[in-house]
């Protein structure tokens, strides 16, 4: 983890973007150091929720200055320290539009919120039309200047393919690598010029779980309590069904992070939420929804095609290939030593795909089983060799078989964190209880200040591998 409060910088392509892609994990961060937020168009091609904004719709231009109050609120609820849009930085003004553009995009025939392809009517400024290496230049000056330790953007194809989302990520993963370069100034006013080069120690893309989203999705179909008339249309908001999903949702194996969100993370992320009027409606956030719905959300919410969406009760990201890994990422979204949120923010959901061990790497699903049953095993191993030795030239036995006790909470630690602790304490207990009270009746005698000394000592003992640092457990 970061010796220092770990400085993050989100680069997204619209208004929202930063909510709706990136929220869990920037509200995250921004209780953890400074976050910057980049915005690359106004989103002026939106289309627009409600009967009383509905007039914006029809004026690009107004639609883009609401739009640029909406993300404003929607950073400061999620703890962002500094917001930008793209084109207000400086360098290269003669080399790139005055202003970039939303680029727009459209649905195929039937199918909505899966795949989009490009607007047939794309403006000459739109970002997704801008040169990438000078776009990528601006950018890299920022990097230099502000040295994150993260930056996070959308993933390759998108999330759902909107060109500029593509775009978004093309400039930001080619910006890292011009960050890291050492660079001639290619014009008078070449913004990188008297910058020093930094490497991103993390950048890493937004993308959720697909043993998740299908899970949230299923919870959401059963649940009778959630939303049922748009805001928009009048008309009923339905959950998708199907088995296509966005490029956006990735095989569990993918994903690098998956942590729970806090109380406060997810009140700042629907405040967020509810910030994107144009863009967002039916916000729900209930922190009692996350156990009812396994982990997989923390409530509900619709965009504009009345589709309703689980809300995440997770961050969730994974690493982009050749900078960072699991391990760095996860610590630095996480507290060296808090517990975490995975208990309180997954209740109920013990074992499941995508959990994250203390190094941030995924657990495969046979996992946790496993670990769990070997932590057992050295349980009883433990407990009846020690319950056999103990007594053996007093005191030097109990003293032996107590520190075996003790190494062995430790490994137990590692081998299933805080669960295998617990588990290997109570194994403990019922062999010494077995073995005194079921086997040999000398084994222990609780008369003998030795025989109490090992009967209250050893599961004592068996427990303080929970006071160890979280740091010593990271792989």
């Amino acid at each position: 983890m970061s010796q220092h409060a770990p400085r993050t910088l989100g680069v997204f392509a619209h208004p929202d973007d930063e909510t709706l892609s990136g929220g869990p994990l920037l509200a995250t961060m921004a209780r953890r150091g400074h976050v910057t937020v980049i915005t690359t168009n106004r989103g002026e091609r939106g289309e627009v929720i409600g009967a009383d904004l509905a007039h914006l719709a029809q004026d690009h231009q107004a639609l883009g200055r609401h739009r640029t109050q909406e993300v404003g609120a929607a950073a400061a609820a999620l703890g962002v320290a500094e917001h930008h849009f793209l084109d207000e930085l400086p360098g290269l003004t003669t080399r790139r539009p005055p202003r970039y553009t939303d680029s727009g995009m459209r649905w195929p025939e039937g199918q909505t919120g899966v795949r989009a392809i490009p607007a047939e009517d794309v403006d000459d400024h739109a970002f997704s039309r801008a040169d990438t290496d000078i776009s990528a230049r601006v950018l890299a000056a920022l990097i230099r200047t502000t040295r994150p330790d993260l930056v996070l953007t959308e993933e390759p194809d998108g999330g759902y393919g909107h060109p500029d989302h593509v775009q978004v990520n093309r400039v930001t993963m080619r910006a890292v690598e011009l960050a890291a370069t050492d660079l001639e100034p290619l014009f008078p006013d070449d913004p990188t010029t008297g910058t020093q080069p930094w490497r991103v120690p993390v950048v890493a893309w937004v993308v959720y779980p697909q043993s998740r989203f299908r899970g949230g999705l299923d919870w959401l179909r059963r649940y009778n309590g959630r939303a049922g008339t748009s805001e928009h249309t009048g008309g009923l908001l339905t959950v998708p069904t199907g088995e296509q999903t966005p490029t956006i949702v990735r095989p569990d194996d993918q994903v690098d992070l998956d942590i729970g969100l806090s109380a406060p993370v997810l009140d700042a992320l629907a405040q967020a939420m509810r910030s994107h009027r144009t863009q967002v409606q039916a916000v729900h956030v209930d922190q009692a929804l996350v156990a009812e719905s396994g982990g997989h959300a923390a409530g509900w919410f619709a965009l504009s095609n009345d589709m309703l969406r689980p809300v995440p009760a997770r961050a969730t990201a994974m690493v982009a290939p050749g900078w960072g890994s699991a391990a760095d990422l996860a610590g630095l979204a996480r507290d060296e030593d808090e517990v975490g949120h995975d208990d309180a923010g997954a209740a109920g959901e013990a074992g499941a795909p995508g959990q994250v061990r203390g190094g941030g790497e995924q657990d495969p699903r046979w996992y946790t089983g496993f670990m769990l049953s070997m932590t057992a095993l050295l349980a009883i191993l433990v407990g009846s060799i020690g319950t056999v030795f103990y007594r053996w030239e007093m005191p030097f036995g109990l003293l032996l078989s107590l520190l075996v006790v003790l190494t062995g909470s430790v490994l137990a630690r590692a081998l299933a964190d805080r669960r295998g602790q617990l588990l290997y304490a109570g194994v403990i207990f019922l062999v010494i209880f077995a073995m005194t009270y079921l086997g040999r009746a000398d084994v222990i005698v609780t008369g003998e200040a030795i025989g109490v000394a090992w009967l209250l000592g050893a599961p004592a003992l068996a427990l303080l591998g929970l006071a160890a640092p979280r740091r010593w457990f990271r792989d």
